[in-house]
């Protein structure tokens, strides 16, 4: 919040793992994405969420959403586009209610995930629920 660089370190013996999701609507009308809390890491038996310390945008009541910037990926761009990466399902700053038909309305961003260190992402894969009714699973590598 004061613009300065910040160095955070996972607990002893987790490391953080980043997750880039890019999801797009191939249909003719508006969807509801899916939040960063229907995606799930699994690994080894354990299920792991999206880190909950990390600072969303939406997060400030007193102030205009800023985006945090991850300093090791802040230059990544988005898959259809130029601009940079972004915490998934926001869009400068700001949380995104639908999705729009057409790849140039992805929802293209990051999670990040508080990992035991012994992952590999050879032996994980990550998890989305759609509207609680539909899954897509993905090993990650």
């Amino acid at each position: 919040m004061d613009n300065k660089y910040y160095l955070q370190e996972p607990e002893p013996g987790n490391k953080y793992l980043f997750i880039f999701i890019n999801v797009f609507n191939k249909g003719d009308m508006n969807i509801w994405p899916p939040s960063s809390g229907e995606v799930v890491v699994h690994y080894n038996g354990q299920d792991d969420s999206p880190d909950p310390t990390y600072y969303l945008p939406d997060k400030s009541s007193n102030r205009k959403a800023t985006a945090i910037e991850v300093q090791e990926i802040q230059y990544f761009s988005k898959l259809f586009g130029s601009e940079y990466v972004e915490d998934f399902g926001y869009s400068h700053g700001t949380k995104l209610s639908y999705l729009y038909p057409g790849k140039s309305n992805a929802i293209d961003g990051y999670l990040i995930f508080e990992v035991p260190a012994s992952l590999t992402p050879k032996k994980a894969y990550a998890e989305i629920e759609f509207n609680g009714y539909h899954f897509g699973v993905w090993k990650l590598g």
